[in-house]
């Protein structure tokens, strides 16, 4: 098991990752820029940099980590509400990503806790 696998945050972020694309399948992204791809972007890089901290071995480094995936999750939060607001996705779909985002922002904050 690799040292990120453990974190209950990167699970979660994970679990948001893959609901992201799986809410986001019937969606092409036009370039990068396009909200559908920030969604999907901003998913992967949170679970990305927990990964990428985690196998750091250095507190240090997996704080910062801890910090840019919280920074990825409130970046994630704000492009779905554009998503909603321009009912790109169902809002089911909306719905369970934002407590999905919820959930990974709660469980990786608590990684900085001593």
């Amino acid at each position: 098991m690799l040292a990120y696998e453990k974190l209950d945050g990167w699970k979660v972020c994970h679990e948001l990752a893959v609901a992201t694309y799986s809410a986001t399948e019937h969606v092409i992204a036009e370039d990068e820029d396009d909200v559908v791809a920030r969604l999907r972007h901003c998913a992967l890089r949170a679970a990305g940099r927990l990964a990428f901290g985690a196998g750091s071995g250095d507190q240090r480094m997996l704080r910062s980590a801890v910090l840019h995936t919280l920074s990825w999750l409130s970046e994630f939060g704000y492009v779905l509400e554009l998503a909603k607001s321009w009912a790109l996705l169902s809002p089911a779909n909306c719905a369970n990503l934002d407590a999905l985002r919820g959930r990974g922002a709660f469980y990786t904050a608590r990684l900085l806790d001593p």
